[in-house]
């Protein structure tokens, strides 16, 4: 939407080109999902929550019901990232889900993806393992999906903490449970039922957990290959046991 704010306009245009350039495309065709972006002069306005001393400023509203929400030209790169996570679980909720990992990837276009929860040493391992051979796919996130009865994973368009996003997609992938040790081995994970609980926190949610985004990880699990992976800082030793996995 037009404004006469032209600084914060030029300014807003700038980022979303540069942050996001890979993911712009012009298409004919229709959008899942609609992000306005309005000026603040008398069509917006700043919500203020306040919870003890500490106050949260919202930038923007929601309408999922109606596929649309709304921020404004002066709106930080956290706060579109955050529309961005919120749109594409809600879009993905059918066929898929946002799945916390770092990840590498192959020039084949395979990838190895390491979940343990915050602290854990997933971005730590997935440092560790790349080479010329495996390049960063994605630092938090993978969006998995299910499509045509075949799972498929994106790179999200999401901020993260090593890249800048990257539109990349995978048709195939190893996951890793990583646990901190002092010394390195994998376990294949013969008992699905014990993974099942580790991917249920693993996945990014909007919202409560819906009966399809369960039933989706069910079959996620059921129809892909996990491991343990005790990780330490050696860097051959856990190159030589996951290349070898």
């Amino acid at each position: 939407y037009p404004t006469d704010r032209v600084f914060y306009s030029d300014l807003f245009i700038k980022n979303i080109k540069t942050v996001w350039g890979d993911f712009l495309v012009k298409s004919s065709k229709k959008y899942d999902f609609e992000i306005r972006i309005i000026p603040e002069d008398g069509h917006g306005e700043v919500i203020v929550r306040e919870l003890g001393e500490k106050y949260y400023f919202l930038t923007f509203t929601r309408n999922f019901s109606k596929k649309f929400v709304t921020s404004n030209y002066s709106t930080s790169l956290p706060n579109i990232d955050l529309l961005l996570k919120e749109i594409f679980a809600y879009l993905t909720r059918r066929d898929g889900f946002l799945l916390h990992g770092s990840s590498l990837a192959d020039k084949g276009g395979n990838l190895l993806v390491f979940m343990a929860p915050s602290g854990g040493g997933k971005t730590t391992t997935a440092v560790n393992l790349s080479d010329s051979k495996h390049n960063f796919f994605s630092d938090d996130i993978v969006i998995v999906r299910r499509l045509m009865g075949k799972w498929y994973f994106y790179s999200p368009p999401f901020i993260e903490k090593l890249n800048s996003p990257k539109l990349k997609r995978a048709t195939g992938a190893k996951f890793f449970i990583v646990k901190k040790s002092k010394s390195v081995s994998v376990e294949t994970v013969t008992d699905k039922g014990e993974i099942l609980p580790v991917i249920l926190g693993q996945i990014w949610l909007r919202e409560k957990m819906s009966e399809k985004i369960l039933k989706n990880a069910i079959r996620f699990v059921k129809e892909n290959d996990f491991y343990i992976l005790s990780a330490s800082l050696n860097k051959k030793a856990i190159r030589k046991v996951v290349y070898e996995a």
